[in-house]
């Protein structure tokens, strides 16, 4: 299958997902993502598209708090292209991370996050997971 061939049937399949996502009908989002997911030829993390669709997986078993599904999508999803240094990835790394109670490697990827994004990036998200680097960035360990 020639490049142009996969990414045609990944387009529809990404607009079928993202209603069924708004709809809330998480399961079959994550099933259409998946699909379209296995259609990205090797190496899939060469390709943007992979980003996109394993952190939409990740978002959505994030919210149903599928944190093992989730943890698998976002820690496939930085390895993609724009994967890594993405804050938005390294800030669900990082709340994964803790609420598994490993709290260095939730404070690495906050500490990733809040470099990319800044205290912003924690804005809208439980105060705990910023507490866990509020003291590295009040002594100044980190700019924003």
């Amino acid at each position: 299958m020639s490049k142009k061939d996969w990414r045609t049937e990944i387009e529809p399949l990404l607009l079928e997902a993202a209603e069924h996502d708004q709809q809330k009908q998480y399961f079959q989002a994550i099933q259409i993502y998946q699909k379209a997911y296995d259609l990205i030829p090797e190496p899939k993390q060469a390709f943007e598209v992979s980003t996109l669709i394993l952190f939409n997986m990740g978002e959505i078993s994030f919210i149903n708090k599928d944190y093992k599904l989730a943890l698998n999508s976002f820690s496939e999803a930085v390895k993609c292209n724009n994967g890594l240094g993405n804050s938005h990835i390294h800030l669900r790394l990082g709340q994964l991370h803790y609420e598994r109670g490993e709290m260095e490697r939730a404070k690495d990827e906050f500490m990733r996050s809040y470099m990319g994004g800044g205290a912003l990036i924690f804005q809208n998200q439980d105060p705990k997971y910023f507490l866990a680097i509020k003291n590295f960035v009040d002594q100044g360990c980190a700019t924003s």
